[in-house]
């Protein structure tokens, strides 16, 4: 644990380089304290790999294997997109799956959940902190397969949810000319109003798109920031409720319709999780969830329903 009195730190992972906490990373409300990221052993960082002739594999990517690339059937001259989950969750969530399925459905590419499980289970503070380490193992296999395989960096779309937004922004900073990152509901407690070197910002990727679905204060139990974070950042709804997250009623509806894990996130994250369903329903031509948009003349229209 470091706090912002002491001197500038620093702690290396091997080739994935170092994490240094500079003035950036201590602010006396928003993140008055910073813990090192685990040991990779720890954390144990899995690439799963699906691609349309294999989209239910139980294969890894690893750096320094080229077998690993030709096993999982990937092929880096395609467009590659990597879904990172954020506190609490896995790369093999029911959630995870469905957005891999559509990705593919939509297109033939190469569809890569990165998995850390293990980094992010409680304390909050931890996982926070661990997102570093999962973003430099991410990163270091992208360059890794930018110089041995002809992976084109600009053709890499990173998603994240929440703690995983904030990841896919690390990533970004860790690979020049990456292509897009979109974060979907990025986590605020620790990030927001803190400087871009923290937090996911437009600097992180050729385009930046941002998804903010439960943007009301932590303290008020919102979990997402408010915050502007990307190129473009779309607020469904206001960003801060969500229709259909909150009454017994709909809690039952979701029980309902829903598996054990999607049932578990809408009831504790609901609005939290919207953005991914946001993301997710719009994936591909002819989606059957059409998206309405109302022009509104100004923020205080909106709130008083006077949109056209």
């Amino acid at each position: 644990m470091i706090m912002r009195d002491d001197e500038i730190q620093s702690k290396c992972y091997g080739e994935l380089g170092c994490v240094d906490y500079t003035d950036q990373w201590y602010h006396s409300l928003h993140r008055p304290v910073n813990f090192f990221p685990l040991e990779r052993h720890l954390i144990a960082v899995k690439f799963w790999v699906h691609t349309r002739s294999k989209p239910r594999s139980n294969l890894t990517l690893q750096v320094d294997d080229p077998g690993s690339v030709t096993r999982a059937g990937m092929d880096a001259q395609k467009d590659t997109k990597f879904i990172i989950h954020g506190f609490l969750d896995t790369g093999t969530d029911d959630w995870v799956q469905e957005m891999v399925q559509r990705l593919l459905d939509a297109g033939d590419m190469n569809v890569i959940a990165v998995d850390w499980r293990f980094g992010a289970l409680p304390m909050y503070q931890q996982a926070m902190a661990n997102t570093q380490l999962v973003a430099m193992e991410t990163a270091h296999l992208i360059r890794w397969l930018q110089s041995s395989h002809g992976l084109n960096v600009s053709r890499v779309h990173i998603i994240g949810h929440s703690l995983g937004a904030q990841t896919a922004g690390y990533v970004g900073a860790g690979v020049p000319g990456l292509g897009r990152v979109t974060g979907l509901d990025p986590a605020e407690p620790g990030f927001q109003h803190m400087s871009p070197v923290v937090r996911l910002d437009p600097g992180d990727a050729r385009f930046v798109d941002v998804i903010h679905s439960d943007a009301r204060s932590f303290i008020t139990s919102g979990l997402g920031m408010l915050q502007p974070c990307g190129h473009l950042d779309f607020y469904p709804n206001g960003g801060r409720e969500q229709p259909g997250c909150g009454s017994y009623s709909d809690t039952i509806s979701v029980f309902m319709e829903s598996s054990v894990d999607d049932f578990e996130a809408e009831l504790f994250a609901c609005r939290h999780m919207r953005a991914v369903r946001f993301f997710t329903d719009s994936i591909g031509e002819g989606t059957s969830c059409s998206f309405i948009g109302h022009e509104c003349g100004s923020y205080e229209q909106f709130l008083e329903v006077r949109c056209r």
